[in-house]
This record gives structure tokens, C-alpha cells and sequence, in this order.
């Protein structure tokens, strides 16, 4: 059978999204890594309450110290089969487990990094030079749930002359304090919004651009929420001119209802709710990489968003729950 470790075990990603997911993947062991103690159970009710006890016997808990990382998973690897991990941990200890896991040459292994890869250009840069050096261009894989989303797949790439994402939800900072750290922008337009674009227009020039449009909001509860000033955005509404192609991002929170979709032309496309999560780790633990995101594209990204950056306008202020449709 199978083995995937997952780092970052304890996070709300993977309570929400990745182990519901994997409930649907037969012949998996899931391995959930962590530095707190506590028995399977306790594991199992906290981050897995809905789960059903045929995928709960296969989902194990391991507390392990992370200054000796191989030495701590070691004991749990399959020397004949694939090891898989999944890392969904801040930016800044990326590296850290990517320099662990690069001693297992013994071993096969196949490494799911969580965006964003790095949490600015000059890390990501720096993270692929490891990657290179390495030897781990082919084992390691970019997450990105949103293109393995079953109306995104169904795209094709062509000649558009004008694009617009949109991405706008209810939910507000959530107790994620790691969102200010990083922003609207940094959080959808780098990643989510710029892979589909990818997609869409596989050969687009991210340096060539003009800004037509820039606006940068944060809802006014939302210092309250954080427990200390901020003056980072939590709504971004960007329009770009491109060689031939005008592109818009939208995205924000605290609205007063979700709205996610795509326009193609004349032709508005519902991203949908499907947990993509599944498509992905499907791929993934077959070794397939046509859909997931190469790392130079994630660096091409990064400078757009950079160069972007330098024209950053002032904060305008919203009320959470203001209407998503005029801020569209």
C-alpha cells in the first residue's frame, strides 16, 4: 500500500480541503506529521470528525522533532515503493523540509509543495536553484487546487482577447493570521488567477504589460479581526493591457456572497465547488504532470507581481458584507 506524509498536518487547509479528499483515494496510508503530542484518536476527532472509520484506520498520526526529520519518518518508509509527501507549511520552511527530504536518495520519493512556492521572487528563485542542484526537478510537484477544478480543466488555450477572473467570498481573516502576511494580491493573483492565465495562454509575456485599472480595499473590520494595524489588502480589482489581451483579477473577502467564475469573451464560466483536491491528488500519486505548475512559471509570476507591486495604489475601506456585485 501506498504511503503519503503530510507536513503541516495540523493546519485548517488540510482539515477543510485535503483530507476530505483524501477519504476518496483508495489504497493510501496517510501519514499526518506534526510536533504535538497526541494519540491517533485524538487526531482523528479533531481534524477528521466526519471522516468514516475505513479511511480513519488508514490515516495515522506521528509527532516527530523537526530538527531530525529523516531520522524521525525514516522508521515509515517503503524502500520498494514510492514515498509520498505533501507540505503545506509557511514559505520560510519550505526549504528547511525540501534540505530533509533531499537525504533520502535511498529512497523513492515524490514531494507536493502547497503554495505559494517561496513568498517572494528572490526565495523562489532560490528555492529552484536547490531544486536544480538537487536533482529534484522531476519529484517535486506545485499544488494548485483551482486548475484541477472540472470547468478549469475543460479549457483550452486560444487567442482571447480579453479574460476576467473573479473570485470573491464571504469568509473574512478567519483566524488566519498568516493572511497578512501576504494579501490579496500575493494570495490569488499570484497563484490561483496567473496558473489559469498559464493555462489559457500558455506563451503570455507577464513582463510586457500596462496597467489599466488598479484598486486595493480592506474591509473595516478587519483590524479588529487581526488584533493589531494593517494596512494590508483584502480586496484587489486589477486590469492589465497585455500584447492582445486585457485581463482583469478580482478577488477579495468579507462580501456578502460568494462569487467565483471566469468571463472568456462573451462567455462567463462558474469555477464551481467541486473538491478539487481529489483531481489533484489523483495526479499527483500517479506521477502525472501535464495540469500541475511548473516552477518557472511560479518565478514568472512572482516578477509580475513584484513589478505590480511598484505602483500599488492607497487603501480604499469597505464594510464585511458589502455587496460582492459592486465591487465586480
Amino acid at each position: 500500500m501506498s504511503k503519503l506524509f503530510i507536513f503541516g498536518s495540523t493546519g485548517d487547509l488540510v482539515k477543510r480541503k485535503v483530507l476530505p479528499a483524501l477519504h476518496h483515494v483508495r489504497g493510501l496510508e496517510v501519514y499526518a506529521i506534526g510536533r504535538k503530542q497526541m494519540e491517533h484518536e485524538d487526531y482523528h476527532e479533531v481534524y477528521c470528525p466526519e471522516c468514516e472509520n475505513i479511511f480513519l484506520k488508514r490515516l495515522k498520526y506521528i509527532q516527530i522533532d523537526f530538527s531530525s526529520i529523516v531520522e524521525s519518518i525514516k522508521p515509515y518508509l517503503e524502500k520498494d515503493e514510492v514515498n509520498y509527501f505533501y507540505v503545506s507549511l509557511p514559505p520560510d520552511m519550505i526549504r528547511g523540509i525540501l534540505e530533509s527530504l533531499s537525504y533520502l536518495k535511498e529512497y523513492k520519493i515524490k514531494i507536493l509543495v502547497e503554495k505559494p512556492f517561496g513568498s517572494n521572487l528572490k526565495e523562489a528563485e532560490l528555492l529552484f536553484d536547490f531544486i536544480k542542484e538537487n536533482n529534484l526537478e522531476e519529484n517535486v510537484f506545485l499544488a494548485d487546487h483551482y486548475i484541477f477544478k472540472k470547468n478549469v480543466l475543460s479549457l483550452e488555450s486560444s487567442d482571447y482577447s480579453n479574460v476576467k477572473l473573479v473570485s470573491l467570498e464571504k469568509l473574512g481573516l478567519e483566524k488566519r493570521g498568516y493572511y497578512d502576511s501576504v494579501g490579496a494580491l500575493r494570495d490569488m493573483v499570484q497563484s490561483h488567477f496567473l496558473n489559469i492565465l498559464f493555462r489559457l495562454v500558455p506563451n503570455i509575456d507577464l513582463n510586457n504589460f500596462k496597467i489599466l485599472d488598479f484598486k486595493l480595499g480592506q474591509y473595516e473590520e478587519y483590524v479588529s479581526e487581526l488584533g493589531d494595524e494593517s494596512k494590508t489588502e483584502t480586496y484587489v480589482k486589477l486590469r492589465v493591457a497585455f500584447e492582445n489581451l486585457e485581463v482583469e483579477f478580482v478577488t477579495g473577502k468579507g462580501f456578502d456572497k460568494k462569487e467565483s467564475f471566469l468571463v472568456l469573451g462573451k462567455n462567463s464560466l462558474d469555477f464551481g465547488d467541486d473538491n478539487s483536491y481529489v483531481a489533484m491528488f489523483h495526479d499527483f500519486l500517479n506521477g502525472d504532470k501535464k495540469v500541475f505548475p511548473t516552477i518557472e512559471n511560479a518565478i514568472k509570476s512572482w516578477k509580475f507581481i513584484e513589478n505590480v507591486e511598484q505602483n500599488k495604489p492607497s487603501l480604499d475601506y469597505y464594510k464585511k458584507g458589502s455587496s460582492a456585485s459592486n465591487f465586480m
